[in-house]
């Protein structure tokens, strides 16, 4: 909320900013996923080292191991979603647009 313009946020009648989960909540989410995929493992202890870690971020890699396999212990699925936290960057804002 604090990259949009001022005048726009004023349109909102309801402003909800959305955080990074904590880390037992990314233990929550991870061993859900990992009983949706049949994974029998618990979460591996190597998630709490991970940060900025959103429900997206595990929805993704759901869908990723759904779609093309890849995922077959836990310690696999952490690698994915390590990986995938990669991808978001340093959290700098890119312009939109031209």
């Amino acid at each position: 909320m604090d990259r949009l313009d001022r005048a726009a946020l004023r349109r909102f009648a309801v402003k909800l900013r959305f955080d990074y989960l904590w880390p037992e909540q990314v233990q929550a989410l991870v061993r859900a996923a990992l009983l949706e995929l049949g994974i029998g493992d618990g979460p591996p202890s190597s998630l709490s080292r991970l940060q900025r870690v959103t429900p997206g971020d595990v929805a993704a890699v759901v869908k990723r191991c759904r779609l093309v396999g890849g995922a077959r212990s836990a310690e696999a699925f952490a690698l994915m979603l390590r990986e995938e936290i990669e991808l978001k960057g340093e959290g700098a804002a890119r312009p939109i647009g031209f």
